[in-house]
């Protein structure tokens, strides 16, 4: 059982960048589910930066903050 989001998004913001998170973490840090990320390896269609070290998935966390503000969308409020 994964600890509660919060605990994990405290965990993750003390990493530094170069760190290598794992499916659940960079899942957690980015509001999806593991699958959507697992079809994103497959697909490459959200285009989430990953490693595969063997048979090991690791999402570089830097890699994950850019990717991420990369694709923030601001509007105007009305």
């Amino acid at each position: 059982m994964l600890p509660p989001l919060h605990e994990i998004l405290a965990h993750i913001e003390t990493l530094p960048d170069s760190a290598l998170l794992t499916e659940d973490e960079a899942a957690a840090y980015l509001r999806l589910a593991s699958q959507t990320l697992a079809n994103d390896r497959a697909t490459h269609r959200l285009g989430i930066p990953f490693c595969r070290l063997g048979r090991t998935i690791r999402y570089p966390k830097g890699d994950v903050f850019n990717w991420r503000k990369s694709h923030t969308v601001l509007t105007d409020a009305a």
